[in-house]
């Protein structure tokens, strides 16, 4: 299909693909893919566009913006975006671009990988292979060639896992596995002050929305989940190994009051703080 976007030359085409439920439960599959050429002062900006973004820049430079962050791309990088989330690419002179949106089971957990090593911007040492797949992909449907959505999902996780290894040995980037080890070590001294979102990614240096984004990737819970059940555990050892009143272990452990500590406790064990220190549940 021949693209009528404004500033997108009319020899542009995109194909757009209705995934089967099995492709849905089971593989990556493709949304839509394209071959556009953008002229000077092409904008795209939304809100969401529900699915993950490949982009490979055979020629020209763009910006994008994503995660509040902008970033110049030149030619020759590979740019992955989470249109789940408001995001942007625009370009002042122009650009020409091989994409896809693609989504599937596996593709969040792919996506937060990729980007938490090194961003949305990847220069491959060597593209042959990642442009390679994109262009099979491309052309399968440009040329109408019958489409087999398990090998559609070989290619798409080739293309991510490209992208992971090339990113895992770059020495450059961001240690967030120790900069959340660190944030749970304050957490674990602190858990007696408000431990409030804002507090924890002033402490790591991140915006509260990216903190709690590379917080879940590496902990699989929320900062609030994980304060929670750290209190929760502290109040078990407390209640069995010590004397302390009700009320004194929900003030040592950041409670605003017994009966909130009571509730949360009630609703993490299925038993009474009281209950518990008679009959500690294993």
């Amino acid at each position: 299909m021949k693209s009528t976007e404004k500033n997108v030359l009319n020899t542009s085409d995109f194909f757009t693909y209705e995934p089967s439920l099995q492709a849905r439960t089971c593989f990556f599959y493709p949304v839509v893919t394209g071959h556009f050429i953008y002229e000077a002062g092409y904008c795209q900006q939304r809100s969401s566009y529900d699915s993950f973004l490949l982009m490979a820049i055979q020629k020209g430079q763009l910006i994008i913006e994503t995660n509040g962050i902008s970033y110049p791309v030149h030619e020759g990088q590979i740019v992955l975006i989470d249109c789940y989330a408001p995001h942007s690419y625009k370009s002042f002179t122009g650009w020409e671009s091989l994409w896809l949106h693609f989504d599937g089971i596996s593709s969040r957990n792919y996506y937060e990988m990729i980007i938490g090593n090194n961003g949305p911007v990847i220069s491959l040492p060597d593209s042959y292979s990642f442009t390679r797949k994109l262009n099979t992909i491309y052309h399968s449907f440009r040329d109408n060639i019958s489409i087999k959505e398990p090998l559609i999902s070989k290619y798409i996780n080739d293309i991510l896992t490209e992208l992971l290894l090339v990113n895992s040995s770059n020495s450059r980037l961001p240690n967030y596995t120790s900069l959340i080890e660190d944030v749970i070590s304050y957490i674990t001294d602190h858990l007696s002050d408000d431990l409030s979102i804002e507090t924890l990614s002033s402490y790591a240096h991140l915006s509260t929305y990216y903190f709690i984004r590379i917080f879940k990737k590496e902990t699989g819970l929320t900062p609030h989940e994980y304060i929670t059940n750290a209190r929760i555990s502290s109040a078990k050892y407390l209640l069995t190994t010590t004397q302390l009143s009700i009320s004194e272990i929900s003030d040592k452990l950041g409670f605003s009051c017994s009966s909130a500590f009571c509730t949360v406790f009630k609703g993490k064990t299925g038993s009474t703080p009281n209950s518990y220190r008679t009959t500690p549940v294993i």
